[in-house]
């Protein structure tokens, strides 16, 4: 999450819209976008919003326009809870969506933190604004807010007036100058993962142009190559330079669920002591690079004289500590409040780092399980049709730093 400062908090605002997609959404149910902004009117990306009771799309975290979107019952009480640095989580209660057999909102029931609420009814075309004074701050001078609910989207998720809700499973169609492989992405697993990735295939996100150095918006995909190829591995692709060193122009992190994959029940160490498969340890030479040294980093070992003194210490942590705690100290981050996360198996769609909080435009398809990356990368699709097409070019013959010997070309890369 973003750090927001006290002094750019004085206030802010909730923009709730309720949008319904009778073709998208079952019945009872609506999707509901929530924005959020400073007292100057700006977006506040990274702040975590979460509903209960758990149904749907519960949780989400602000998009760099500022806005989540989740997916709630109808005629159900709910709890949205936000949580913003530096201040007291602001919580909503009791907030119900009464929707009629066309998925239209006819009434909504808001309370706050400090037992104020009323009935609120459509004032306009645009739908229903409800304010509050409770305070944002645990601080002696407490700050009004102001809760906004309205019937449509704002800032980057708007929406025509009956135009189908953002699809929580979108699929893009991939096209290469071996065929076309259809992807189902999750947005769900990796909100901001896919919306990098859809964002950067259609051209509405802005990059740096490798070239002139410059900001621009254009499909980034188009044109580029699968430059590694590893038979029975995967695939990789997305990098301008057709080398693997190459991106946007920017960085982002990993969204990766520790508990959903299991990284919290495992050990680094297994029943019979020895390394964890998913360390992908192929032999007692790479026991000291692939679990002692981070290890001997995490504890600050400067020297082999100190590492003898503390021995003990590091075979105690390689003894009791799980896999999440391992990943943890070699830089990499986890989100528990993500739904879901995937393992990295055959026909999945992953990204493609150098290393912790690394992601930029690189991604790869997987032609086999690959469990030694689970908590590493983003997993964030799959294969839905063409994995066929995927299986080819996975066998094509390839030379040095596993380029493929002919140029696999990534034609374009289209929502469908």
């Amino acid at each position: 999450m973003r750090a927001c400062s006290p002094s750019l908090l004085r206030s802010f605002s909730l923009v709730l819209a309720l949008l319904v997609a009778p073709a998208a959404l079952a019945e009872g149910w609506a999707r509901l976008t929530v924005q959020v902004t400073d007292p100057d009117q700006s977006v506040l990306p990274g702040v975590r919003i979460s509903a209960s009771p758990r149904l749907g799309s519960h949780a989400a975290s602000t998009d760099a326009s500022g806005s989540a979107e989740l997916l709630l019952p109808a005629g159900v009480p709910l709890q949205l809870l936000v949580r913003l640095d530096g201040f007291r989580d602001v919580e909503i209660r009791d907030l119900t969506l009464v929707a009629d057999k066309h998925h239209e909102v006819t009434a909504v029931r808001l309370a706050v933190a400090d037992g104020e609420g009323k009935d609120l009814h459509s004032w306009s075309d645009e739908g229903w604004r409800f304010v509050s004074q409770a305070a944002t701050g645990s601080t002696a001078k407490q700050e009004p807010y102001r809760v906004e609910v309205k019937r449509r989207s704002v800032g980057s998720l708007s929406s025509p007036k009956g135009a189908a809700t953002p699809d929580p499973r979108p699929r893009v169609i991939l096209e290469t100058n071996h065929g076309s492989i259809e992807l189902e992405l999750d947005r769900e697993a990796a909100p901001k993962t896919v919306a990098n990735f859809l964002g950067l295939a259609g051209g509405t996100k802005e990059f740096t142009d490798h070239g002139t150095k410059e900001k621009v918006k254009r499909p980034f995909y188009d044109g580029l190559t699968f430059h590694r190829i590893i038979d029975g591995f995967m695939l990789q692709g997305g990098c301008p330079l057709g080398r693997g060193t190459g991106g946007p122009g920017y960085k982002f992190p990993n969204e990766v669920n520790a508990s959903a994959l299991g990284l919290d029940r495992h050990r680094v160490l297994t029943a019979e002591g020895a390394p964890h498969p998913w360390l992908h340890v192929r032999g007692p030479e790479e026991i000291g690079s692939k679990v002692i040294a981070p290890i001997v980093r995490h504890l600050g070992i400067k020297s082999q004289e100190e590492y003898g003194q503390r021995v003990d210490e590091v075979m105690k942590l390689i003894n009791e500590m799980s896999l999440q705690e391992f990943r943890e100290i070699e830089g990499y981050r986890h989100d528990a409040e993500l739904p879901t996360s995937h393992r990295p198996a055959r026909g999945t769609l992953g990204m493609a780092n150098a290393g912790p909080n690394s992601n930029g435009s690189q991604f790869f398809i997987c032609t086999g399980d690959a469990p030694w990356l689970t908590g590493k990368h983003t997993m964030f699709g799959r294969v839905v049709h063409g994995m066929d097409v995927v299986d080819r070019i996975g066998k094509l013959p390839v030379g040095e730093a596993d380029r493929p010997l002919e140029p696999v070309v990534i034609e374009s890369i289209r929502e469908r």
